[in-house]
């Protein structure tokens, strides 16, 4: 097998579904940290931030110049 076979099959496959408390804490980790303004305010733009990099990504990896990213206040890019 190829590399490149081997390298489709690992970034295609499945998971298993994780347990129920998992799914559980994670949920209500998240409801908490949506509904609590100062921890709000503070993830909201980390998370603006994973999401404007990741389009930077494939800008750079397709081959497109970049020129910077621009983050507003109101966590949007």
């Amino acid at each position: 097998m190829t590399i490149l076979a081997r390298l489709w099959e690992r970034v295609s496959a499945g998971q298993p579904v994780p347990p129920a408390w998992v799914v559980g804490a994670a949920g209500l980790a998240a409801l908490v940290i949506v509904l609590n303004t100062r921890s709000w305010r503070l993830a909201g733009k980390v998370i603006t931030i994973a999401h404007e990099g990741g389009h930077a990504l494939v800008s750079v990896l397709s081959g497109r110049r970049l020129d910077g990213i621009r983050l507003h206040a109101d966590s949007s890019g």
